[in-house]
């Protein structure tokens, strides 16, 4: 999105201007009664550092016997005044439930004739899913003039709107529910009537929302929503079909072809997709013009030919690559999946084919771009696809016939939207599904592939046989390797797993396991299974910010936790919440630990060095991040000091207060390598090994510049999930005086190509650790 102080801003606009002095941030939540939350309640736990709360409830004509009614110019100056907003200032507005009542703040403002307001795209949710910094005090408030000019023409009273409904010259148009809107839902709001207004029409507002991109990603069928050589393909069918109708002749019909391809694809700025089959088109043309036999084999070999000997940068395009590789896979490999199929109706049988085929081609071309294939993918896109094509149809013949009538192609565009419900279901069914075939476990690949070329060989051969027994070993090869993964290891070892922008740090000893914090999301869950950790001798939750606490209640419920360690701090987080709930239901025991506790886990001693009871860093810049459990946790002579999100404040008093107990052989960066860290309890730390978890491209600049550097002139090895993916360190011992320390035995997986090259960062001194590569990795959103 394009960021404009006048409608919309992102996140990262906001993080960036927080300190601007003339920026103003409401919080204009509001909740409908049936929901069952307090806004304020919620605002006064936790809001945007700086932010006021807008009392929709309060600020609205409390003359009228009707809820919500615009208020009175002189209110809103009064409450504006009030709250520190005044002639000259930026102002911005979020919710908590992302885009609901913020949109009403911005246009009260506007109403009064205010344009430098903006509303946050995506509210407090998003907010905090980026793990960015809250607070629960109000800020200090200073009385501001403003004036405001009355904007009459943006409101139309009950008069105005029901002589639009009976005259019809305006539309009239409902953001609620359907349900609501039909009137088959009761109104939450005591007194309301239910229906709509006769005439208008329903726009629910969360379907200009986009809830459902995560599980089109996570499925691989966001190709379904870009512009593709298939839309053009429709296109030229439906232009086809009108020329038919009009019974234009063959050389005309060719031309006008010809000038639909160029256009469409002047339109959509010369997609590569659809470049390659505008260039096929024109290619089948041409022959077809010359009267010499068309082969769709040879016009995609001539086009991709053509469009490289142009722009040969386009052989570096992916949108190419993948387009003409799934073309491909329709005209060579679908054939062959069909007559495979040779008992699945011939219709269904096609359809199948066909998607089979573009999945089967792009497996090896998917797996060298991105180093992984979600399993889900493929039964989503079989069942995805068809759909989506049918609905693609209806709705351009839904287009066409509404251009003579908006009426007409309602039907049509009504019909269009049970595909598309389809679409959006195998999205949503299939996201659920867990396992990658990823190139950091081979065994994994080769089982993918098999079943590949399982499908192309003929049915009841030799060769048939063979390749799926080769598929088969591989499968269950893949199925051992998690199992051997649950054995433990022979000395104190830990793995940050690659949870993106967050922390998953799994530290196991020959007779304990413990997990530290576990990301924004269920990676880390996913993860633990994938690789044969079944059962967790404890989990610790460093603080309550989503990317450390977000995956905590999927770890509880897929694995077998014996104990938590969690302190609860005011935050609206669910997630947070939903642990507690969790653990109560599944029975597991959780503690609350303070400075001083000491217990022993295993073979393990876990000692609490931070924080201090109660709450004592509730007026620091970041109450949750300084609260952070600090945790030395050791085995024999090796030693490892979990720092969670501690920052300046906390760190200064843990130098005061344990500075004899700080040092360890491999320590977690604070606050994932951020620069708000103390250099002196960097020193302080002297660890041979510092683990960093981040995202990669992460929106805060985590890890600070500054602190690499530190941790370089130190001699420490640091190692960096937003370059390596998952790591997985063997605790090095500390050299007696004048001896040479043990290398860190380690394993690392890259990154997918396109998100940085793997790598370490040390200095000439730092110990060198082996080069060695296993198969310890999973790519993992950015949280």
């Amino acid at each position: 999105m394009t960021d404009d102080p006048r409608t919309l801003v992102s996140t990262d606009w906001l993080a960036a201007h927080l300190a601007d002095p003339d920026l103003r941030i409401l919080d204009g939540s509001y909740y409908l009664p049936d929901e069952g939350r307090d806004a304020r309640a919620e605002y006064d736990a936790a809001h945007i550092p700086g932010a006021r709360f807008f009392d929709i409830d309060e600020i609205s004509d409390s003359r009228s016997a009707l809820p919500h009614m615009a208020p009175p110019p002189e209110k809103f100056v009064s409450r504006m005044r009030a709250m520190g907003v005044g002639d000259g200032h930026q102002v911005v507005v979020y919710d908590g439930a992302g885009l609901f009542s913020a949109a009403r703040v911005w246009w009260t403002f506007r109403l009064m004739g205010k344009v430098d307001v903006a509303v946050l795209d995506g509210g407090l949710p998003k907010w905090l899913a980026e793990g960015r910094e809250v607070e629960d005090m109000p800020p200090l408030l200073r009385d501001r003039h403003i004036t405001v000019s009355r904007q009459a023409a943006l409101v139309r009273d009950v008069t105005q709107v029901a002589a639009a409904a009976k005259l019809g010259d305006h539309e009239i148009l409902d953001a609620r529910a359907p349900d609501r809107f039909r009137g088959e839902a009761p109104e939450p709001r005591p007194g309301l009537r239910a229906g709509h207004i006769p005439g208008s029409r329903n726009l629910h507002y969360r379907l200009l929302l986009n809830d459902d991109a995560e599980a089109m990603r996570a499925t691989s069928l966001t190709h379904l929503t870009a512009v593709s050589g298939a839309n053009l393909a429709i296109v030229i069918g439906g232009v086809l079909l009108v020329l038919h109708a009009l019974r234009v002749g063959p050389r005309w019909r060719r031309r006008l072809v010809a000038a639909t391809v160029v256009a469409f694809a002047f339109l959509t700025r010369f997609e590569p997709s659809v470049l390659r089959a505008g260039s096929m088109a024109l290619l089948v043309l041409l022959v077809a013009a010359r009267g010499m036999p068309r082969d769709a084999r040879h016009a995609l070999a001539g086009a991709v030919l053509l469009l490289v000997l142009l722009d040969p940068r386009l052989a570096g395009s992916l949108g190419l690559l993948l387009s003409a590789t799934a073309t491909a896979g329709v005209l060579v490999v679908a054939p062959v999946v069909e007559r495979r199929l040779g008992r699945v109706p011939r219709r269904l049988r096609t359809v199948v084919a066909i998607t089979i085929g573009a999945q089967v081609t792009v497996v090896p071309l998917l797996l060298t771009t991105f180093g992984e294939v979600p399993l889900a993918s493929v039964p989503a896109n079989v069942v995805a696809v068809p759909a989506a094509a049918l609905a693609a149809v209806l709705s351009f013949l839904g287009s066409v016939l509404a251009l003579v009538h908006l009426e007409l192609g309602a039907p049509l565009f009504w019909l269009a939207g049970l595909p598309a419900r389809v679409v959006l279901g195998a999205a949503h069914g299939f996201a659920g599904l867990g396992g990658a075939a990823t190139l950091a476990r081979p065994t994994t690949v080769v089982a993918l592939v098999g079943v590949c070329a399982w499908v192309l060989t003929p049915p009841r051969s030799r060769r048939s046989r063979r390749v799926g027994a080769v598929a088969l070993v591989a499968l269950l090869a893949s199925g051992v390797t998690p199992l051997l993964g649950g054995l433990p290891p022979r000395q104190l070892t830990v793995t940050a797993i690659d949870v993106g922008q967050g922390d998953a740090f799994l530290i196991e000893s020959p007779g304990a396991r413990i997990l530290v914090d576990a990301g924004a999301d269920d990676t880390a869950a996913r993860w633990l299974r994938s690789h044969g950790r079944r059962r967790l001798d404890l989990v610790v939750v460093s603080h309550p910010h989503l990317d450390h606490v977000g995956g905590v209640p999927a770890v509880l419920r897929r694995l077998r936790v014996d104990a938590v360690w969690y302190r609860p701090l005011p935050t609206p987080l669910p997630e947070a919440a939903e642990v507690l709930a969790v653990a109560a239901e599944r029975g597991i025991a959780v503690r609350s630990p303070v400075t001083g506790d000491r217990a022993r886990v295993g073979d393990l001693v876990v000692e609490v060095l931070h924080p201090p009871p109660g709450r004592p860093y509730r007026w620091s810049r970041s109450e949750l991040n300084d609260t952070s459990l600090v945790l030395r946790i050791s085995h024999g002579d090796r030693r490892v000091l979990t720092t969670g999100d501690v920052e300046v404040v906390a760190q200064r008093d843990l130098l005061a207060s344990a500075p004899g107990r700080l040092q360890a052989e491999l320590v977690t960066t604070p606050h994932h390598g951020a620069d708000t860290s103390d250099p002196a309890f960097l020193t302080a730390l002297d660890p041979l090994v510092a683990l960093i978890s981040a995202g990669r491209d992460n929106p805060h600049g985590h890890p600070a510049p500054a602190t690499i550097a530190h941790l370089d002139r130190q001699g420490v090895v640091v190692r960096r999930t937003d370059l390596e993916g998952t790591i997985r360190v063997a605790v090095p011992s500390r050299p007696a005086a004048g001896g040479v320390p043990s290398p860190p035995r380690h394993a690392t997986v890259p990154r997918r190509l396109g998100h940085g090259e793997p790598g370490r960062h040390r200095s000439p001194g730092a110990i060198a650790p082996p080069g060695h590569r296993t198969s310890e990795g999973h790519r993992c959103p950015s949280s």
